[in-house]
C-alpha cells in the first residue's frame, strides 16, 4: 500500500511537471515573438493570450495523459516514456501550431490578432487545434509497441484531416467568410470552427488508436471511419438548423447576428456528435 502510494505521489508530480514544462514552451514562443507572456496576461490583462495559452496547455495535458502508460510498467519504465513522450508530445504540438499558422490561420498574424488586437475568436480557433492535435496524439501514440515511426505518420495523417475538414467545412457549409468573421472578431464564428476542428481531432484519435496491423487493413479502416464520422457531422449541422435553432438561420445568427451562443451550440454539437461516432463504432 505504502510504495503504491508513493508510486502515485510520483505521477502526480511528473504530471505537473509537464504541465510546467509545457508552460515554459508557451512561455518561450511568445517571447522569440517578441512578446512577455507575463506581462501580457497580468499587467495587460489580454484575454485572447490567456485562452490561447490554456488550449495549448489542454491539448498538451490530453496527449500526456493519453499517451504515457501507468500501468504494466515499472515505475522507472514509466519515468522513461515520461522523458520521451513529453519532448515529442510538445514538438509535435508546436510544429501542429506552425501547419495551422500556414494552412489554416494564413492570412493572420499570432502577435497582431492575439496580442495587439486581443482577438478572442482567433484564440479560440488556434488554441482548438492545440486540443484537437492532444486528441490525435493521445490516439497515435496509445500503444507504444507501434513504435514512434507509426505513431508519427497517423499524427500526419490527422493533421492533414484536421487541414482538409476546415477547408471544406469553410468553403462548402458556410455561405459567409469564415475567416474574415473571425478576424473581425466574430466569436460566434470562431467557436462554430473550433467546435469542427476538435470534433475532427477526437474522431481522429479513436479512429487510429489500437494495435497496429497493416497499413492497407488499418488505413481502409481509418478513411471508412473518417468518411462516415464526416457525413455524420454534417449530417448534425442540419440537425442543429433544423431541430435545436428551427426558428432561425444558423448562418445569419453566426455571420450577422454574431450570436455567441448559437455558435457555441453549433460547434459543441460537431463535438458532441463526435462523441457519439466513437462510443457506437469503437
Amino acid at each position: 500500500m505504502l510504495v503504491d502510494l508513493v508510486k502515485n505521489i510520483g505521477l502526480l508530480i511528473e504530471g505537473t511537471l509537464f504541465l510546467s514544462l509545457a508552460f515554459m514552451v508557451f512561455w518561450f514562443r511568445t517571447k522569440l515573438q517578441g512578446s512577455n507572456l507575463r506581462a501580457l496576461l497580468t499587467e495587460k490583462d489580454n484575454p485572447a493570450v490567456g485562452v490561447s495559452l490554456c488550449g495549448f496547455l489542454f491539448g498538451c495535458i490530453i496527449a500526456y495523459t493519453g499517451s504515457v502508460s501507468t500501468s504494466g510498467v515499472s515505475f522507472w519504465s514509466h519515468l522513461n516514456d515520461v522523458a520521451k513522450f513529453s519532448i515529442i508530445i510538445l514538438i509535435l504540438q508546436v510544429l501542429a501550431d506552425f501547419i495551422a499558422d500556414k494552412l489554416i490561420f494564413n492570412e493572420f498574424s499570432f502577435k497582431d490578432e492575439i496580442v495587439d488586437n486581443r482577438n478572442v475568436a482567433v484564440a479560440v480557433s488556434r488554441g482548438s487545434v492545440s486540443v484537437a492535435t492532444g486528441f490525435i496524439l493521445a490516439g497515435a501514440f496509445s500503444v507504444p509497441e507501434n513504435g514512434i515511426l507509426i505513431s508519427f505518420v497517423w499524427f500526419i495523417i490527422g493533421q492533414a484531416l484536421l487541414i482538409i475538414a476546415a477547408k471544406v467545412y469553410q468553403e462548402k457549409l458556410t455561405p459567409y467568410n469564415d475567416m474574415e468573421e473571425i478576424k473581425n472578431q466574430n466569436l460566434a464564428a470562431g467557436f462554430a470552427l473550433s467546435g469542427v476542428i476538435v470534433a475532427v481531432g477526437y474522431t481522429v484519435s479513436n479512429a487510429v488508436e489500437g494495435e497496429f496491423d497493416s497499413w492497407f487493413s488499418d488505413f481502409a479502416s481509418v478513411v471508412i471511419y473518417i468518411a462516415f464520422s464526416l457525413v455524420f457531422l454534417v449530417l448534425m449541422r442540419l440537425f442543429t438548423d433544423k431541430i435545436i435553432l428551427p426558428q432561425a438561420n444558423i448562418n445569419d445568427e453566426i455571420a450577422k447576428d454574431k450570436n455567441i451562443g448559437a455558435g457555441l451550440i453549433e460547434g459543441t454539437i460537431y463535438i458532441l456528435a463526435a462523441m457519439i461516432i466513437a462510443f457506437f463504432l469503437t
